[in-house]
């Protein structure tokens, strides 16, 4: 939850990043989906891994956040999924942090130290075996 928090939050004061607009609602306002986008793409990291787009799993990340923080809506999500989709955030908040703390240095510089973090999470979610959709939801991988 933590760390969901803040991606919404740093989401806010991230603004506007290219291809967000798939993540607004259709009154074409942004959505909590929109500032986890955001975040995934400050991140700098490739997250074809774990999902088929950011904007699955910027709604995987917002989905499963809002079913949380909304307890009262119904069920606790999956989980599996809460955990997967909470080794993301905790990923993607380190990494903004890093960004903003180390501003001097350039993705390669700052990603060669926490590589072997993002390889374990794609190893978990393929010990799992699921990735994320288009629409936010965890589905086992197609193909070979």
């Amino acid at each position: 939850m933590n760390a969901a928090m803040s991606m919404e939050a740093a989401g806010g004061l991230i603004g506007d990043v290219d291809g967000e607009s798939a993540t607004y609602s259709h009154g074409g306002r942004p959505t909590t989906a929109t500032y986890m986008y955001r975040c995934l793409k400050k991140s700098g990291w490739d997250w074809s891994g774990i999902c088929t787009s950011d904007t699955g799993l910027a709604r995987a990340i917002a989905n499963n956040y809002n079913t949380i923080k909304h307890f009262d809506r119904g069920q606790f999500p999956d989980p599996t999924e809460t955990y997967l989709v909470s080794s993301v955030a905790a990923l993607v908040v380190r990494m903004i942090a890093m960004r903003i703390a180390r501003s001097d240095q350039g993705t390669t510089e700052l990603f060669s130290e926490r590589i072997h973090d993002f390889d374990r999470l794609k190893d978990e979610f393929e010990a799992y075996g699921v990735i994320v959709d288009d629409t936010g939801t965890f589905v086992a991988p197609s193909g070979p």
